[in-house]
């Protein structure tokens, strides 16, 4: 079979080639590649203008000419799944290019943000799982970060044997859902990472189709008009941060020689009621190193013996000392702070604490939760609320901290997905959405945008799109919320409209004190049970309950599910829990739920006689636990369409 004369326009903008121009090929061809199966196969590259280009594999070639620019593309033929490694080659005007160890197998286009970037080495049970990552049918990708105002020709990147030395940097969540993939499918299994963290999907989507929503018009106009090279003001920038981190460390090293010792005198340090955020102090937006000191007296007896220290929760980081000696630091947002003070650090009378708290963009920052306590004997001896000295050592500029060209529209459509397409592809995994939470109705537009905008430009039709749905986080909530995470699930949910998507639920495997939560591994089998019923078309229950419809009784609300399986359960706890209910005016309290059979929940609180909503696992990290028998956790949702706290935010 013979393909010839087709043309790479419209897909790519590449640069004018000279007429000696050298044979090339995208950087997304290399040794130890996967080819997609069972699908037309684009090969593309460069070489001089008008030459007869061409392409060989299995023994068969397939010629093309390039046309004026000196581009070319060729499509070979489906192929089947291989087992033995096979040779690509292209030649050219007396040039060749030669990949070997190529299989054809199936491609994922793994995407999102830092979750999907969390790397195989921080995952739970990390060393087993790189001592046993010996899969040679696996391939792994990773494309490198670049930002971009115009679609980029190429990418610098080559495609790695899996194994233990290949593994630990990759992703791990594209490494385990590959695994599952490649053991149920039984064929050679490529992953092509392309992920980026702290960026919203704004810049993960075309500067076309984000120029259609109202909201980033504006915006985009501006970036059309900007003259700035990107990459270069994003390394320029990246310098400055580095610069400024070394400048940082110093006066740190400093500071800790003067700050966190009893004999320095903070008199004219400003004052704080603690617990409190920084952001509703004096220092309302700062962002940099504070210092903050409290004075505390023990008798003989109290300083010889040690001291348990709670300081409730830190907002980002601290580092604390008593006496100028360290005791201990926490690197979580949402952590408590548990130190030990040892007796030998005591003295009897007057004892300080010193703690250096870095807070950089996000958050409040400062010491905002209880308790804040000393404890000996199992009893509290000295209560820490109240006053606290404090000092913005070293403020910075939010800017060199928060390096922006990665989180304009399109930005990394154009550096790191243009350059890929149109590479076969099976379908695309996505974990992304946390910074987007503050816009979470917008992202109910957005996400569906980013879904379209990739399956216009890779023109393989509507391929699976399958996405995580955010982890639990953050402290569980006392009563029902209004919550801003719950409504990015939502909005995620929504996407599930569009056709050939699927959601990994992961409500129950995240981590309160973690954005980043370790088990990757079952995030991995999730995405993959929805690739086996969506791309795979197996007759399998991929999905934990879904809400369906509900019906008003008699002061109860029946709540109707789908993706039961073989029946609502509680997973082994006793009693349901996370639902809860309001009545007109929409104040929600917790509600009593019970299994009344196969696929019913119904849900009600004595003290609501005429109910009219329900809504579960509303909240960052709700206590739920509503699953089907499979294992699978039920989907939060809600009944109401009440405004939530983002409507509006832009």
């Amino acid at each position: 079979m013979m393909i010839k004369n087709i043309f790479f326009a419209g897909l790519l903008l590449i640069i004018q080639l000279s007429a000696n121009a050298q044979l090339k090929v995208s950087g997304m061809f290399s040794d130890n590649m996967i080819l997609q199966r069972e699908q037309k196969i684009p090969v593309w590259g460069w070489a001089n203008a008008g030459n007869l280009v061409e392409v060989k594999l299995k023994g068969e070639s397939f010629p093309t000419i390039t046309n004026n620019e000196g581009k070319r593309m060729v499509w070979l033929p489906p192929q089947p799944a291989t087992e033995q490694p096979l040779k690509l080659e292209i030649k050219s005007d007396g040039q060749s290019i030669e990949f070997s160890n190529v299989l054809i197998g199936e491609v994922w286009f793994a995407s999102g943000q830092s979750n999907m970037n969390f790397q195989v080495k921080k995952a739970d049970n990390a060393e087993v799982e790189i001592a046993n990552a010996n899969f040679p049918a696996i391939r792994i990708y990773t494309v490198p970060n670049v930002v971009s105002k115009t679609p980029k020709a190429d990418v610098d990147g080559k495609w790695l044997e899996c194994h233990a030395n290949t593994i630990p940097e990759f992703s791990a969540v594209a490494y385990f859902f590959g695994r599952e993939i490649h053991k149920l499918e039984n064929v050679p299994v490529g992953i092509i990472k392309s992920a980026w963290g702290g960026t919203p999907s704004e810049p993960w989507t075309s500067l076309e189709i984000m120029g259609n929503h109202p909201d980033f018009k504006e915006e985009i106009e501006s970036i059309k008009h900007s003259q700035d090279d990107f990459m270069q003001k994003y390394l320029e920038q990246d310098m400055h941060y580095k610069s400024l981190k070394e400048i940082i460390a110093k006066v740190l090293e400093e500071d800790k020689n003067t700050y966190a010792t009893l004999k320095y005198n903070d008199a004219d340090w400003l004052e704080m009621v603690v617990p409190i955020h920084f952001h509703n102090t004096e220092i309302k937006g700062f962002h940099g190193i504070a210092w903050m000191r409290k004075h505390f007296h023990l008798t003989k007896e109290q300083a010889q013996k040690d001291i348990a220290l709670t300081l409730g929760k830190i907002e980002q980081t601290d580092k604390t000392y008593v006496n100028g000696k360290p005791i201990g630091e926490g690197n979580y947002t949402h952590k408590q702070r548990d130190y030990l003070i040892p007796a030998a650090l005591l003295k009897e009378g007057d004892n300080v604490i010193a703690i250096r708290i870095k807070h950089m963009r996000i958050g409040g920052g400062g010491i905002y939760a209880r308790p804040l306590q000393m404890v000996q004997d199992k009893k509290v001896i000295l209560n820490l609320e109240g006053k606290w000295k404090y000092n913005p050592s070293l403020e910075h500029e939010s800017k060199p901290f928060s390096t922006v060209y990665q989180y304009l529209p399109g930005a990394l459509f154009n550096g790191m997905v243009a350059p890929v397409i149109p590479y076969g592809i099976k379908g695309v995994i996505w974990y992304q959405g946390e910074s987007n939470v503050s816009r979470a109705y917008q992202y109910r537009e957005i996400f569906p945008l980013l879904i379209n905008d990739w399956r216009i430009h890779w023109k393989q039709g509507n391929f699976p799109f399958l996405f995580v749905q955010l982890a639990n986080h953050k402290s569980q909530p006392i009563a029902p919320v209004s919550d801003k995470t719950a409504e990015l699930r939502e909005a995620q949910s929504k996407a599930l409209s569009l056709p050939n998507t699927g959601m990994a639920v992961a409500i129950d495997i995240g981590d309160a004190n973690d954005i980043h939560p370790k088990n990757k591994q079952e995030v991995g089998k999730r995405l993959a049970l929805a690739a086996e019923k969506i791309a795979y078309h197996k007759d399998i229950v991929f999905a934990g309950p879904t809400f369906k419809h509900y019906q008003i009784k008699e002061g109860k609300i029946a709540i109707k599910f789908d993706n039961v399986g073989a029946g609502l359960t509680t997973n082994g706890d006793a009693e349901l829990k996370g639902f809860a209910i309001a009545g007109d005016d929409g104040k929600f309290v917790w509600a009593k739920a019970s299994i009344i059979d196969k696929n019913t929940v119904e849900v009600f609180n004595e003290n609501i006689e005429n109910p009219k909503m329900v809504r579960y696992a509303w909240a960052s990290n709700p206590v739920c636990n509503l699953y089907n028998e499979e294992g699978l956790p039920a989907v939060p949702f809600r009944t109401d369409d009440l405004r939530g706290v983002t409507y509006g935010r832009k």
